[in-house]
């Protein structure tokens, strides 16, 4: 009689030992998952940034060519 309760606690054992470990998996999954969203966002970020920044040199080059230009032909 007392191997069967030792097999139970046995088996519980396993059983919440098996389950603290698949919430442990699941937990380092999400956190894996959300710092790759994380690193997402912030490249789509620097990229907008950078296409912005890019803009606005291409416009100031414009912008001191048309002036030079326009002191040379004075």
């Amino acid at each position: 009689m007392r191997l069967k309760q030792e097999k139970g606690s046995v088996t519980l054992f396993v059983l919440v030992a098996m389950l603290l470990f698949c919430v442990i998996l699941l937990l380092a999954y999400m956190n894996i998952s959300n710092r790759n969203t994380e690193q997402m966002n912030n490249l789509r970020k620097i990229q907008s940034e950078y296409s912005q920044s890019q803009k606005s040199i291409d416009e100031i080059y414009e912008d001191t060519v048309n002036m030079l230009e326009g002191e040379n032909n004075t």
